[in-house]
């Protein structure tokens, strides 16, 4: 049997589920929770706190997600 050419084949390789360690978003998580204790005047309620985050967000960098990226792929392989 021939496969026509447009269909592609896919790796697919075992990954836990639910496996926090393996997920990048995690680590993204932790960072924002490590900038927003680490501020000199701590958010007061939610809405400060909701300010902070997105703050905080928008201060990291695209070579931090790459290394948190690489970290993840490094504890995979």
């Amino acid at each position: 049997m021939t496969m026509p050419p447009d269909i592609l084949l896919v790796l697919v390789l075992p990954w836990p589920g639910k496996s926090p360690n393996l997920n990048p978003i995690e680590y993204v998580w932790d960072l924002l929770d490590r900038r927003v204790r680490a501020r000199a005047i701590p958010p007061r309620n939610v809405r400060e706190l909701a300010g902070a985050l997105v703050e905080e967000w928008g201060n990291i960098s695209q070579q931090e997600l790459a290394n948190l990226v690489q970290d993840t792929l490094f504890h995979f392989c």
